[in-house]
């Protein structure tokens, strides 16, 4: 390890600022006005500083002073080596995380010898506590630019980015210019040095001793070396170079303390000028304000493509383009490029601002093999409760991606997120694109972004009155009267239960197109790989006041979410509180939706008989099946309905008969609750292990009577209400069961031998068409001993508290409980024995789930 020293003259004042009554006061200043040093001076300073660093929002700024450092009183204020304080500032008013450190000692603490602790705590300390999301700009002056260059290999090793490397006048042991490399980490290298040395010293001894010498990097792997210049002269903000005597001399930069104005490197207005813009680019980068209502206006531009527009279009984003009479600009996107898709909220990152859910909207989509995605902003709980976020995902073909000068391409008019959308807009409409969008990915200094360019062929561009936008239509829905309400609904609801019951291996539900001949109905089965189920809350549906209102608000949720379509099944249900309805949800290649005239559709006069036209329109086109919309679109006289190709749909002629047997709220049948013959079996042995069986056979060793010593009995039981009271009831046999019913298992163990039975162990699986309520498992009673084990694998393994991991954006993985939903089986441990003559009884509660996934309970 190379010790740096400054040499003699300065002997005296290294001497004075050892003294440790002197240093603890500048140690640990936190005045924003003056300097913010780390405070790592015992275990609480450390984690209050984690936790700081953690916890904020955009880039770290750390400001690495030489010599010094905050703490030089020799002239004046005690700040004339403190680096960059007019940088300090600003950065401070624009709301930019800076702190102040020293070459040796992140926390100040001492300021000579080697940098062997700065780069320990940066190591240890600060670089793993700063998140992935928030850019690492590390900017060092003299000894410190040495220290911030061996920081920013360290940051390599632990796999840390630095977003910006600056070294203004950087010296190495030695007191010679550094030669430290630059990792390939490392997004923006910025190197200036002077050949002017230290201003006051320099006729007895210059700093650095090469001062006359290049201080350019060689070694450098960053993404972009190029800013690497000599400066030795000041200069002003906007770049003029300083002079005095009337313009005739030049003003020296110098390496450091200037006494005569602020002549030394880390103190000159153009650098600091430089700094603070390069860092701005990339606060920006990283999260450009909104003005306005960014999130609200994504969200009106797509329900009013969604309400308004053709078939052909899945949605829209605004281009933040304005005209005359408080016109806007959207863009509607066609839905032949682009699918909509929601979109899990842990598989999205950060997306605390509008920016940073663009950029992670985006970043999926290309993950998943789409070539780019924008948020439709609008954001829901799914029936497991997680948060998802609609997304529209643009297909491969549709858009092109390029990387453009902020300065050359943008004309630097990006000062918030609108102002972003619009130059890219701009870019877009001059290189012959019909639209464009930022991605957020801004690379190096953030001088150049990567933005979206989509082709004429996969857009519409509309002027829309904000009026219309913020106020869509409210009757999105083609009236129909008579609706024949009764029988329509209990044809969905029997189609759609005849599927499930009798070919639910290969189709997902069904819907009847209200052809008849005689007893026969038909009925259209769609298959499993043209669509799915979905239970969909009410709330996401809005107005759902009659059948044709529900059939309109299914399918219009469905095309919002990248579906050809959607038709409800008319069942409902209610899960954990939430109404929902259930949907079945038509795969985008398995569906094809026009425009059509009245005429074509022949006359109706109901909804049965709109049905029946689309169905008949459908057949001469070459399609298997089709239903109308029931949506308001397009002109007066045309009706949208959805076309189903043969390969998705199969048409079944059924009995009234066979529709009728089917009871449509039935979940299933439960058979021979409470029978006897749910009895233990064992491998063998007085202490072996007991599972439910549906059999009867030898339990354990028999007694002397030959009777097996251990019988398990399983029934159910429901809530019931009587005169406000609530309270358990056996379930009988062949009782109908509920969708979103709460029901209770009850398993008794009975000791039927004049012997205690030891080491009793009971498993239980948890029906797959159902959810286990967590802690709702009860331990038997009157048992020493007894304990309760769950499964998560289909019974492979157990724990009493089954964990799952996680991995995280940032790559990290972390262990947590695992949900309810993950849960498969249930064991209970009865202890040591239970004794002769005696029984005991354990319980859990589940929830009765999706009637498409139904079986009958295994045990």
């Amino acid at each position: 390890m190379k010790v740096k020293i400054l040499g003699s003259i300065l002997t005296a004042s290294a001497l004075f600022f050892a003294s440790p009554a002197l240093r603890t006061d500048f140690a640990f200043a936190r005045d924003p006005n003056k300097q913010n040093i780390f405070r790592l001076s015992t275990s609480e300073d450390i984690r209050n500083t984690q936790n700081e660093l953690r916890n904020g929002k955009g880039p770290v700024v750390i400001l690495v002073s030489g010599f010094g450092g905050c703490r030089n009183g020799i002239f004046d204020s005690g700040l004339e080596n403190c680096i960059a304080r007019s940088l300090f500032q600003k950065f401070r008013e624009n709301g930019i995380a800076v702190y102040d450190a020293e070459w040796s000692s992140v926390d100040a603490t001492q300021n000579f010898g080697s940098d062997k602790k700065f780069r320990e705590q940066m190591r240890t300390i600060i670089l793993p506590s700063i998140p992935d999301n928030r850019p690492i700009i590390l900017i060092g002056h003299s000894f410190g630019g040495d220290s911030v260059l061996k920081a920013a290999q360290d940051a390599n090793v632990i796999g840390k980015r630095i977003a910006l490397l600056a070294v203004l006048d950087g010296v190495a042991g030695g007191n010679i210019r550094t030669r430290e490399a630059v990792p390939a980490n490392v997004d923006y290298f910025y190197n200036r040095w002077t050949t002017e040395g230290t201003q006051v010293v320099r006729l007895l001894m210059n700093v650095p001793v090469d001062a006359k010498a290049s201080g350019k990097i060689d070694l450098c792997s960053a993404r972009d070396c190029r800013n690497q210049h000599q400066q030795s002269v000041r200069r002003d903000e906007n770049g003029n170079v300083r002079t005095n005597l009337g313009g005739l001399n030049k003003e020296s930069l110098y390496h450091g303390v200037g006494i005569f104005g602020n002549a030394a490197i880390h103190d000159d207005a153009y650098i600091q000028a430089s700094l603070f813009e390069l860092t701005n680019s990339i606060k920006l980068a990283v999260d450009p304000p909104s003005r306005s209502d960014v999130a609200g206006l994504f969200r009106s531009v797509n329900n009013w493509v969604s309400q308004t527009s053709s078939p052909q279009f899945v949605g829209g984003f605004p281009n933040f383009q304005q005209a005359a009479g408080n016109m806007r600009g959207i863009v509607s996107i066609n839905a032949k490029g682009a699918v909509w898709r929601d979109i899990l909220g842990r598989e999205l990152g950060d997306i605390s601002s509008d920016a940073k859910k663009i950029a992670a909207v985006d970043e999926w989509a290309r993950a998943n093999g789409y070539a780019g995605g924008l948020p439709n902003f609008n954001h829901a709980r799914n029936n497991n409760g997680e948060n998802v976020h609609g997304a529209i995902l643009f297909k491969s073909g549709l858009v092109e991606r390029r990387v453009i000068d902020r300065a050359a391409d943008l004309k630097n008019k990006y000062e918030d997120l609108e102002a972003l959308f619009r130059s890219v807009d701009n870019y877009a409409g001059s290189q012959g694109f019909a639209a464009g969008y930022p991605s957020m990915r801004w690379t190096g200094r953030g001088d150049k972004i990567e933005v979206v360019l989509i082709k004429n062929t996969g857009i519409e561009k509309q002027d829309v009155a904000f009026s219309n936008l913020v106020n869509p239509p409210q009757t999105p829905y083609i009236t129909i009267t008579p609706e024949n309400n009764g029988y329509f609904q209990w044809m969905f609801r029997n189609v759609n239960t005849w599927v499930d019951v009798n070919h639910k291996n290969y189709f997902v539900g069904g819907f009847p197109n209200f052809q008849a001949r005689d007893y026969l109905r038909g009925t259209l089965s769609i298959g499993r790989n043209a669509g799915g189920f979905k239970d969909i809350p009410i709330q996401e549906l809005g107005d759902i006041s009659s059948p044709h209102k529900l059939i309109a608000a299914v399918d219009l949720w469905a095309r919002q979410r990248g579906f050809a379509g959607g038709l409800p099944t008319f069942y409902q249900a209610r899960y954990n509180g939430v109404e929902v309805r259930g949907a079945i949800l038509i795969n985008p290649n398995s569906a094809e939706r026009r425009l059509v005239s009245q005429n074509e559709l022949n006359n109706f006069e109901d909804l049965e008989g709109l049905f029946r036209a689309a169905d008949e329109y459908a057949n001469k086109n070459g399609f298997r099946a089709g239903y109308p919309s029931l949506r308001k679109v397009g002109n007066q006289g045309t009706i949208e309905v959805v076309l189903m190709r043969k390969d998705a749909v199969a048409w079944n002629d059924v009995s009234l008969n066979d529709l009728k047997s089917h009871t449509s709220n039935v979940v299933y049948r439960i058979p021979q609750l409470g029978d006897p013959g749910y009895i233990a079996t064992s491998t063998g042995g007085t202490d072996g292990v007991i599972g439910i069986r549906r059999e009867i056979s030898p339990v354990l060793s028999p007694d002397i009577n030959g009777k097996s010593p251990i019988q398990l009995t399983l029934g159910l039981q429901r809530k019931v209400t009587h005169y406000g009271q609530e309270s358990w009831q056996r379930i009988p046999e062949n009782t109908q069961i509920y969708i979103g019913e709460t029901i209770r298992y009850v398993v008794t163990a009975s000791n039927f031998s004049n012997h205690p039975v030891e080491n009793l162990v009971v498993f239980q699986e948890i029906p797959k068409n159902s959810l286990y309520f967590l802690n709702s498992a009860t331990l038997p009673r009157f048992v020493e001993g007894a304990k309760l084990y769950f499964s998560i694998d289909g019974g492979k393994t157990y724990s009493e508290q089954p964990m799952i991991q996680v991995k995280l954006e940032n790559g990290e993985i972390f262990t947590q409980p695992a949900p309810a939903d993950r849960y498969t089986n249930i064991k209970w441990d009865f202890g040591s024995r239970l004794p002769a003559g005696t029984s005991s009884s354990v319980t859990y509660q589940v929830l009765m789930r999706d009637v498409q996934k139904t079986e009958a309970p295994h045990n």
